[in-house]
C-alpha cells in the first residue's frame, strides 16, 4: 500500500477520511460555508454600509461587538467578563441593555462569530488537507475568489482582516505540501499580500508623511 506523505501532493477524501470521518462531509459543507462567506462580506461594501448606516438601528450591525470592547478594555475576566459589573454588556447602543434580552447590541456580536466561524472552518479545512484533495478541486476556484476579491478585501475592516490572515491564511501556509505550493498557495497569497502592502500603505502613509498614497487618513479604506 503506497504512502502519502506530506510533500508527495493531494490525497483523496477517501484516504483522509480513515484517521477523520467529518471529512467526507466537506464537498456538501463547503459550497454552502462559501456562500455564507461571500454574504457576509459583502455587507461590509460600501453600498450596503450606506443603507445600514441611514438607518438609526440597523447601522449597530456595523458596530465592534461588546465582545471585542471588552477585550479592548482589558478589564478583569473575575468580575464576570462583558455580562458582569462594569461590563460592556449593550453598551454599543445607547439607552439599550443586553441585559434586557434586546436583540439589536447582539447583532454586531454575531456578525463577528459568523465570520470568524467562516475563516476558521476554511482553517479546518486546510489543517485536515481537504483543501488539497482531488473531489475539491472543482470549489477551489470559488474559495480563491471570494478570498482574493478586491471589493472584499478592501471594504474589511482591520479586525476582520486580521481574523483572515490568523485563521485562515497561516493554517494554508502551514499546511500546503510543496509540491502544491503553485497552484494553491500563490493565487491567495499573491492577492492577499499585494492588499496587505496597499492596506499599510494607506493606514500609515498619511501618519508618518511618507507620500505613498494621496488619500484622507479618515476615509474608509474601500474606493470606487
Amino acid at each position: 500500500m503506497a504512502q502519502n506523505f506530506p510533500d508527495e501532493g493531494p490525497v483523496s477524501i477517501i484516504d483522509l477520511a480513515i484517521n477523520d470521518p467529518f471529512v467526507p462531509l466537506w464537498p456538501r459543507l463547503l459550497p454552502t460555508l462559501l456562500q455564507v462567506l461571500d454574504v457576509t462580506l459583502r455587507v461590509w461594501h460600501p453600498e450596503f454600509q450606506a443603507t445600514l448606516l441611514r438607518n438609526n438601528i440597523q447601522r449597530y450591525a456595523l458596530a465592534i461587538s461588546d465582545d471585542e470592547a471588552y477585550l479592548a478594555t482589558k478589564q478583569e475576566s473575575s468580575v464576570g467578563g462583558v455580562f458582569g459589573k462594569g461590563g460592556t454588556a449593550g453598551s454599543i447602543v445607547s439607552g439599550t441593555d443586553r441585559r434586557d434580552i434586546n436583540l439589536t447590541p447582539k447583532w454586531s456580536g454575531w456578525f463577528n462569530e459568523l465570520r470568524n466561524n467562516c475563516f476558521q472552518l476554511l482553517g479546518l479545512l486546510c489543517s485536515s488537507r481537504v483543501i488539497y484533495a482531488p473531489e475539491l478541486s472543482s470549489l477551489f476556484p470559488r474559495l480563491v475568489s471570494i478570498l482574493t476579491s478586491q471589493e472584499h478585501l478592501r471594504s474589511m475592516e482591520h479586525r476582520h482582516f486580521n481574523q483572515c490572515l490568523k485563521q485562515f491564511i497561516e493554517m494554508l501556509m502551514l499546511s500546503c505540501p510543496v509540491t502544491l505550493y503553485q497552484s494553491h498557495l500563490t493565487p491567495i497569497l499573491g492577492p492577499i499580500f499585494e492588499h496587505l502592502q496597499f492596506r499599510f500603505q494607506y493606514s500609515w502613509g498619511p501618519i508618518l508623511g511618507t507620500g505613498g498614497l494621496s488619500v484622507n487618513s479618515t476615509n474608509p479604506l474601500f474606493f470606487r
